[in-house]
């Protein structure tokens, strides 16, 4: 029972240390007020990247049902699908493939060429429009207006921190001056000091 506790206390100690370490890097976080500038760009972002991503997964989930109801590789298994040679069906022989060279091939563009060589081998001119529909609204689309919604949101907080920075510099010129005009130290300026501070 008193070992049981004794582990408790030790595991205790090492919370406290850890929320140690956390406390500095919030130190040298406020050291490097770039770094919290993006930090707090991010988080301001966050809620606009969330709802692009749930987008684009909504187009491509749309799409890859379309190319699956297409392509479906029926009740072959994988393993049959790679040794037959049939690349469409690799591609886009299940709702989960097709989502997967949907994301790494339409959206991301790694190795494009491939995918549409295979849609071109079927000779079906609409999926192979679709295909290139779905990378411009995906791809370009979606991904450039992600980025730019990330830039604007992190240029507007860049303002904001540079706005409070000025704000922050002006108060502390301000106190610095008053403190001088208060010559008596009571915390109040009084009239023959305000005086004083005129000649």
């Amino acid at each position: 029972f008193l070992a049981g506790r004794n582990g408790l206390g030790q595991l205790s100690v090492l919370r406290l240390l850890r929320l140690l370490r956390i406390a500095r890097m919030v130190k040298l976080m406020r050291a490097f007020p770039q770094l919290m500038m993006i930090i707090r760009g991010i988080s301001a972002a966050l809620k606009a990247v969330v709802w692009s991503g749930v987008l684009m997964l909504l187009f491509t989930l749309t799409a890859a049902i379309v190319f699956t109801s297409i392509y479906h590789q029926g009740l072959q298994s994988d393993e049959d699908v790679v040794a037959s040679g049939d690349t469409i069906r690799d591609f886009f022989g299940s709702t989960s493939k097709s989502m997967l060279s949907l994301l790494v091939m339409g959206t991301i563009l790694d190795d494009v060429t491939a995918c549409s060589n295979s849609i071109r081998e079927k000779n079906d001119l609409w999926m192979l429009t679709l295909f290139l529909c779905y990378i411009l609204l995906n791809s370009f689309t979606l991904l450039n207006m992600l980025t730019g919604i990330l830039v604007d949101v992190v240029g507007n907080t860049a303002e904001g921190e540079n706005d409070r920075l000025v704000q922050a510099g002006v108060m502390e010129s301000v106190h610095r001056i008053f403190v001088q005009m208060d010559q008596d130290g009571s915390g109040v300026i009084t009239q023959s000091e305000l005086m004083a501070m005129k000649e």
